[in-house]
């Protein structure tokens, strides 16, 4: 089933956290409609601070997870992986990869850590002029475009 159509149903979608694909596997034997593919706990795990992390790997490791998986997964794509220039391969590369719906936080970019005291956020015409690039481009055929902040 779709992200979009468990979205559409009464209840919440509960998406737990999953980082490979056993965690994935878990997931989907627990009964669990969805998976998020975190980008702090992703970050931490492969380079040891999410600041660090890049889109390449967070496609790879939805890649491996989609290789044993069918659960729809939400990509944490930190700051969308650049300026609203270049935010629009942030969704090409995603849906190649197989990610059902993406999270864009409003940080600057470079990415500061969340434990860092007093985050910067970008200016609200930032963020949307981004998120309309990434819009704009053609979705993957047959394919739905979720953004979320």
């Amino acid at each position: 089933m779709t992200l979009r159509a468990l979205m559409q149903r009464e209840l919440p979608v509960t998406a737990p956290l999953v980082l490979n694909p056993l965690m994935a596997r878990m997931a989907e034997a627990a009964g669990f409609p969805a998976g998020y593919l975190g980008g702090g706990s992703t970050g931490y795990l492969k380079v040891s601070l999410e600041a660090n992390l890049n889109l390449t790997e967070m496609c790879q490791a939805a890649l491996d997870i989609r290789a044993v998986s069918s659960l729809p997964l939400i990509m944490d794509a930190a700051c969308g992986y650049g300026d609203p220039m270049h935010m629009h391969r942030t969704i090409g590369m995603s849906e190649a990869a197989g990610f059902a719906a993406i999270e864009i936080e409003d940080q600057l970019v470079p990415k500061r850590a969340h434990h860092h005291v007093g985050i910067e956020h970008m200016i609200p015409m930032e963020l949307m002029a981004g998120l309309k690039g990434m819009l704009s481009d053609n979705a993957a055929p047959g394919g739905d475009r979720m953004l979320g902040k």
